[in-house]
């Protein structure tokens, strides 16, 4: 009983490793490339800013 245990644990263990690989490609977009540099928004000020110190 007990090698029985460790074999299925084994395959297991064997098949998820497999799974991972196998899913990699679903979530990953080839499209997006998220490196490239994209183009600046302007921002408004809205908060005046006053010198307090010199």
């Amino acid at each position: 009983m007990r090698w029985e245990y460790k074999r299925l644990l084994i395959l297991a263990m064997a098949l998820s490793l497999a799974g991972c690989s196998t899913i990699s490609g679903w979530f990953d977009s080839d499209d997006d490339d998220p490196a490239a540099p994209v183009e600046l928004v302007k921002i408004e000020q809205t908060v005046k800013i006053k010198k307090l110190w010199s």
